[in-house]
């Protein structure tokens, strides 16, 4: 009798992300930073487009994430109120096109080359920083063809239904009802209804990890 070890392909996992099988849409990312925001009891975000040079910034004044291992880590799921995350996490950032990640949070700030990582080079570059960041911050550059008017839109959206209050470039982002808005929807079927209700709070495109600690 032999035995064979389940092994993972993590590099496999993550082209996937990139090549738009595993999310429904490449804007999915910003649910996670949301929803995470929320889990770090931020009160103030902050969402600014670069439309220039491409770059979208992302800041929660939140509790800040200690152990970047957490952030990192590909399917570990500690966060328990849903059954459909896969702890993919951070790295649904993938499925949007971006060129490198600069995040950074507390005492460290990472590197990443997003190029490297699918190329299956899956270190991320981590430097320790003399002073301590408040909450969590994420910088994306982004390729050309990234549609931001898109993603400000979507953003704005999403932004509208969070407990705390958010700023895209500079401009508070005013509360809409939820339901009201789930009722304003006209899906063209009770499936697609239910998909969209559950992007709203982040069910389904979770991280499924919580990375915050106090």
């Amino acid at each position: 009798m032999s035995k064979v070890k389940i092994v993972s392909d993590t590099g496999a996992k993550l082209k996937k992300i990139k090549e738009g099988s595993v999310f429904d849409s490449q804007e999915c990312f910003v649910l996670e930073l949301l929803q995470n925001s929320l889990r770090a009891k931020a009160n103030v975000v902050n969402i600014d487009f670069n439309y220039k040079d491409n770059i979208f910034r992302f800041k929660d004044n939140g509790v800040g994430c200690k152990n970047y291992k957490n952030l990192f880590t590909l399917d570990s799921s500690d966060w328990q109120s849903t059954k459909e995350g896969f702890g993919i996490g951070f790295w649904s950032i993938l499925a949007y096109p971006i060129k490198r990640a600069v995040v950074s949070s507390n005492n460290w700030v990472a590197n990443i080359d997003m190029e490297e990582i699918l190329k299956n080079n899956l270190d991320v570059q981590i430097n320790y920083l003399d002073c301590c960041i408040k909450g969590f911050e994420v910088e994306l550059y982004c390729e050309e063809e990234a549609n931001f008017n898109y993603l400000e839109e979507y953003c704005r959206k999403q932004s509208s239904m969070q407990e705390y209050d958010v700023y895209i470039n500079g401009y508070y982002v005013d509360k809409r009802d939820v339901i009201e808005e789930y009722r304003n929807n006209e899906p063209r079927n009770l499936y697609q209804n239910n998909r969209w209700f559950e992007g709203i709070f982040g069910i389904g495109e979770s991280s499924d990890i919580d990375i915050y600690y106090e």
